[in-house]
């Protein structure tokens, strides 16, 4: 059962609650996982093929990552802020576990190769993929060579 499967079962389920009963939770639900469904399609036309669990991902990550932007110009205890905070724990349901920064040091201490950042970092990005937080992972790296 892929993930463009599931994105697409969870976009119907909210569709169906949304009209069943008019929430603010359901109505951003439903908005959030629409927004990341279309990022993700429309980067799989740009690139020309199916879309794929990563690109899901991607646009789950983005989605956060606007929000969080977004969140910082909020007023913590305004109406905007919990609609932004709702839409990121959505967004994050999409997310596989991603691995921890005791992990990452873990590799980069035990790694043989050249120690540079970008043969580091593809290395991370070859045995963790989706999992990896290329933000953390790149300050561990950092600290550790």
């Amino acid at each position: 059962f892929d993930m463009e499967q599931k994105l697409r079962q969870m976009i119907k389920e909210s569709m169906i609650a949304k009209s069943k009963n008019k929430t603010f939770e359901t109505e951003c639900r439903y908005a959030t996982l629409k927004n990341i469904l279309d990022a993700a399609q429309k980067s799989a036309k740009e690139k020309q093929v199916a879309v794929t669990d990563s690109m899901i991902i991607d646009a789950a990550k983005k989605e956060i990552k606007q929000a969080n932007d977004l969140l910082s110009y909020c007023k913590d205890n305004d109406a905007k802020a919990s609609e932004v905070r709702f839409s990121i724990s959505v967004a994050q349901e999409l997310l596989p576990d991603m691995i921890s920064k005791e992990q990452i040091e873990a590799f980069v201490i035990s790694y043989q190769g050249d120690r540079n950042i970008g043969n580091i970092m593809k290395e991370l990005k070859a045995k963790y993929g989706d999992a990896l937080d290329c933000k953390l992972a790149s300050q561990v790296i950092k600290a550790n060579i």
